[in-house]
C-alpha cells in the first residue's frame, strides 16, 4: 500500500513538474516575442524621429532660403552669391552628394550664362542642350541628374546638376530640388532686373 502511494505521489509530482516546465517554456517564448516586438517598435520609433528630424531640417533650409529673398533692393552681389551657395548646399544635403552645380542657361542657345559650384572637384559637366530644347525638367544620364526649374523666365532657366554617387542612386526630393531651382531662377532674374535699374 505504501509503495502504491509513493508511486502515485511520484507520478503526480513528475506530472506537476512537466506541466510547470511546459508553462515556463511558453512564458519564455512569449517573453522573447514581446522583447522582439519591443525592439522592432523601438527601431521604428528611432527611424520615425530621424525622418521627422530630416524633414524639419529640410524645411528650415527652405525657409532660410525663402526668407533671404526678402532682401529686396538691399540685395548685394555677395548676399546673392551666398544665397546661391545656400541652394547648392541644400541640394547637397537632400541628395547626400558633394558634386552639385547650379547653372543659369539660355533656353534658346543652350549657353550657360552663370554657374555656381561649391566644390572645385565638382565634375558635373554640361554639354547637352536637349533638356532646354525639349522643355524637360528632369534628365538622367549614366553619371549625372539634371533638374530644371519648371518654367523659364525671360528665356533663362535654372538647372541643378547632381553627379551620381552610383548607378542605382535615385532622387527622392525631386519636387523640393525643382522648387530650389525655381527660387534660384527668381533670384537671378530679380538681381538682374535690379542691376539694370
Amino acid at each position: 500500500m505504501e509503495e502504491i502511494v509513493i508511486l502515485f505521489l511520484g507520478v503526480a509530482g513528475f506530472s506537476f513538474y512537466l506541466i510547470k516546465e511546459k508553462q515556463f517554456y511558453f512564458q519564455l517564448k512569449a517573453k522573447r516575442q514581446i522583447q522582439r516586438e519591443a525592439s522592432l517598435a523601438s527601431k521604428d520609433l528611432t527611424d520615425t524621429y530621424s525622418y521627422i528630424g530630416e524633414i524639419n531640417r529640410k524645411m528650415d533650409i527652405l525657409k532660410d532660403i525663402a526668407l533671404g529673398l526678402n532682401e529686396g533692393p538691399a540685395l548685394t552681389e555677395d548676399k546673392e552669391m551666398e544665397m546661391y551657395r545656400s541652394i547648392v548646399s541644400a541640394v547637397q544635403m537632400f541628395t547626400k552628394t558633394k558634386n552639385v552645380s547650379l547653372r543659369f542657361i539660355n533656353v534658346e542657345s543652350g549657353k550657360i550664362i552663370k554657374e555656381i559650384r561649391i566644390s572645385r572637384k565638382a565634375k558635373c559637366e554640361y554639354s547637352n542642350p536637349i533638356m532646354t530644347k525639349e522643355n524637360k525638367t528632369f534628365l538622367e544620364t549614366d553619371e549625372i541628374f539634371f533638374i530644371r526649374a519648371p518654367k523659364p523666365i525671360n528665356k533663362i532657366t535654372a538647372c541643378i546638376a547632381i553627379e551620381k554617387r552610383g548607378k542605382h542612386q535615385k532622387i527622392e526630393d525631386l519636387e523640393l530640388i525643382q522648387a530650389l531651382a525655381a527660387q534660384a531662377l527668381f533670384l537671378f532674374n530679380f538681381s538682374s532686373a535690379n542691376r539694370t535699374i
